[in-house]
């Protein structure tokens, strides 16, 4: 569970610093135990950018202490392959899409006939 929290912080803050990204490789280092059903403080953020390989870090904090950190390299896909991407994805999913953003993006998408 934290592997997974780790690559959807760290995918969206490349989002966020303009670089869309598919997970090449993510390492998460455990430092501490991490509780459940706990206040924790949660940070990312995107570090660099070698040709198509995206760079982030993220980590994980308990009372102000690290609890674990991933490092992530990621391949820049264009924008509309990344849509194309994840149109498809929610195409072949049967749960409903409940996000009001994503609902509006596949729906420009259907209209560009994608």
């Amino acid at each position: 569970m934290i592997a997974e929290l780790f690559d959807e912080m760290l995918g969206l803050s490349n989002i966020l610093a303009g670089v869309g990204a598919m997970t090449g490789t993510l390492t998460v280092r455990y430092r501490r135990p991490t509780p459940l059903l706990a206040p924790l403080d949660l940070a990312a953020r995107h570090t660099g950018q070698d040709g198509r390989k995206i760079y982030a870090w993220g980590g994980i904090y308990h009372q102000g202490e690290l609890t674990a950190e991933a490092e992530g390299v990621f391949i820049h896909v264009p924008p509309a392959r990344m849509l194309d991407i994840v149109t498809g994805n929610a195409k072949e999913s049967e749960a409903p899409i409940v996000d009001a953003e994503w609902q509006r993006m596949m729906q420009r998408a259907r209209d560009l006939g994608r």
